[in-house]
């Protein structure tokens, strides 16, 4: 399965990048992160509850920021595990300068299996999506807190 899109975020692409490096931003843009714990530089432990049709699930997971090129990109290694099935992924954030805003396009390419895989290709990748959409409008919210409480 992939999620491919962009987004417009009107602010600086220096300044959407330290956020996007900020444990606090990360925790408040994952959509159903109940928990985040840093386990060492840009990777990271979390407690995810998903819902995916009829399964909802908690996702004991782990992911890691890697080959950081600020402020332009980095790669993401995404591995998720639960009583519904597992969720294996890797991607590209990339950052590019939009005038005084910032586009972020972002590439996942996951692979998912067990309970939840049961349901058929087109309900994931429609999920999948629908938790882009939703971690998208909450990273909006979680970067006008960080900016507001950075000045």
């Amino acid at each position: 399965m992939q999620i491919t899109g962009k987004h417009s975020i009107a602010l600086s692409r220096e300044t959407v990048w330290a956020a996007l490096l900020d444990p606090v931003v990360i925790k408040q843009a994952l959509p159903g992160c109940d928990q985040l714990v840093e386990t060492g530089q840009n990777a990271y432990q979390a407690q995810i509850n998903i819902r995916v049709g009829p399964v909802t699930g908690a996702f004991e997971s782990r992911f890691s920021l890697t080959n950081l090129k600020p402020p332009e990109s980095y790669k993401l290694i995404i591995q998720g595990r639960g009583q519904a099935g597992f969720l294996d992924a890797n991607g590209e954030i990339r950052l590019e300068e939009n005038g005084e805003a910032t586009l972020l396009h972002y590439h996942i390419d996951a692979s998912v299996g067990g309970r939840v895989a049961s349901f058929g290709q087109r309900l994931i990748e429609s999920t999948g999506r629908l938790v882009a959409r939703q971690g998208l409008k909450k990273l909006d919210a979680a970067l006008q807190k960080w900016v507001d409480q950075s000045y």
